[in-house]
């Protein structure tokens, strides 16, 4: 009997009951690494949080969590927040371990509305941001300022289908060589409650190889304001991160009327 319910459960979820999902859901810059130009309601707070396991060689780390806060200040800018708890740890020999466990360094920024969709004309936003180099664990503090733009832009290509980009460039605090940074994924709408999509993403610097990226993932609205999502990657590239694998969870709720 209890099977029996639970495939019900499933069933009904799986075909977006609308009374389970409503059509004015919230956007989120995660689970994938392109952002949007969809900016906060002005009034709103939202919070987009997750766990994540990343492995690249001999060093894993895992942000437990990293979460990005977001507040709309009005219709055409969004201030934000990112807050990464990092734990770190290297194996250079079986016996000898280094764990470095810490806040990064605090981000401080914004997102700005620029245009509109319209026709063939995508919906534009500019992200700006910045860590300044001690506003963290003294393990993770940086040389200077960390700071970095991206332009994001998005077209609706059919109801329930669209296409998002990235572009811009970031400083890490170390050196004085920008990263120039990319992402293109596509995104399907599967009735109101689900969304799935893929990714391919990665930065380019004067100074080390490209570092190349492929990634996959999907959210389950519970409801236009709560939202679960899953994701995982791979480096393409020697200069990559060879993987990670990252659960979220996103809310947003008014505090200014």
């Amino acid at each position: 009997m209890t099977k029996y319910l639970l495939f019900l459960l499933g069933t009904r979820l799986l075909l977006q009951d609308p009374l389970y999902c409503q059509e004015r859901r919230m956007e989120t810059d995660r689970p994938d690494q392109t952002e949007s130009p969809v900016l906060v309601k002005k009034g709103w707070l939202q919070t987009e949080s997750g766990l994540q396991a990343e492995w690249d060689g001999n060093t894993s780390s895992f942000f437990h969590p990293g979460t990005l806060w977001k507040f709309g200040l009005s219709h055409w800018l969004e201030l934000r927040l990112t807050t990464d708890f990092l734990s770190r740890q290297s194996r250079p020999l079986p016996d000898n371990r280094l764990r470095e466990t810490g806040l990064l360094p605090l981000e401080i920024g914004g997102k700005i509305a620029l245009v509109d969709e319209k026709g063939y004309r995508p919906k534009i936003a500019l992200i700006l941001q910045a860590a300044p180099a001690t506003w963290g664990n003294k393990k993770f503090h940086t040389h200077s300022w960390a700071h970095g733009f991206r332009f994001t832009l998005q077209h609706t290509l059919a109801p329930g289908i669209g296409i998002g980009y990235n572009l811009g460039a970031e400083w890490d605090g170390f050196s004085r060589q920008p990263a120039f940074i990319y992402t293109l994924s596509p995104g399907f709408d599967l009735g109101q409650c689900w969304y799935v999509y893929a990714e391919i993403y990665g930065a380019v610097t004067k100074t080390e190889g490209p570092a190349h990226h492929i990634a996959t993932g999907a959210a389950f609205y519970i409801t236009d304001d709560l939202k679960l999502d899953l994701s995982a990657g791979r480096g393409l590239t020697k200069a990559a991160t060879d993987g990670y694998l990252a659960f979220g969870v996103s809310f947003r709720l008014p505090v200014i009327k």
